[in-house]
């Protein structure tokens, strides 16, 4: 019995974008990444030594957001897994003292610009 050839995706050419929108998270809600329709990965890691939280919603908090841990603790959205949250704007908080966060986006080059 033959065994069938794997099949080949091609991906899109794609562009890296570091700190989008800010590098830094402070006490109040804070914008890290835009609505951004090519984005197919979405990573950030806090640099700081207090636990960050993020959510899709500017009402972010210890009680309402996903943790991301101090000292290099991260959270990685991919189109393949998260769908549409990839996509949307999130925010993110600290309780303590402000944070720097290294933030990194992976987007789809628009065809006319690949070319």
């Amino acid at each position: 019995m033959a065994v069938p050839s794997p099949v080949r995706v091609t991906k899109p050419p794609t562009t890296n974008v570091r700190n989008p929108v800010t590098a830094t998270i402070g006490l109040t809600a804070t914008l890290w990444a835009r609505n951004n329709p090519p984005r197919i990965e979405l990573h950030i890691i806090n640099l700081g030594g207090t636990t960050a939280y993020i959510s899709p919603t500017p009402d972010v908090g210890p009680t309402n957001g996903i943790p991301v841990a101090p000292n290099g603790g991260n959270v990685t959205l991919l189109e393949e897994e998260d769908g549409e949250l990839v996509r949307v704007e999130w925010w993110a908080v600290t309780t303590g003292a402000p944070v720097s966060v290294f933030i990194l986006e992976v987007n789809v080059i628009p065809a006319k610009a690949a070319a």
